[in-house]
């Protein structure tokens, strides 16, 4: 399962919609109307919000989470590509 405020590590390709500076889905949602599939680079994320169906993302460095590369992916698509980082590997971030 998903968890908000966790960090993942996205291991193969996925598709989803660039949101720039999305704080929530609200936000995310009015952003992606007409938009196209971006691909998700595999990197490493911080969900910021999520409900049933979308998880926000926002790419994690430095213990900090970006403003300007955030993500909306599709959840059932999500949870088979991601997998929760460790602890040693956010130190090595």
């Amino acid at each position: 399962m998903i968890e908000k405020n966790k960090i993942y590590k996205l291991i193969s390709p996925l598709k989803g919609w660039a949101v720039h500076e999305a704080d929530d889905l609200e936000e995310a949602s009015r952003m992606i109307l007409g938009s196209p599939y971006w691909d998700i680079p595999q990197d490493i994320y911080k969900v910021i919000d999520k409900n049933e169906t979308y998880s926000l993302l926002a790419v994690y460095r430095k213990g900090k989470t970006s403003f300007d590369k955030r993500y909306l992916a599709v959840n059932i698509k999500l949870i088979k590509k991601i997998q929760p980082v460790s602890e040693d590997e956010l130190e090595k971030i």
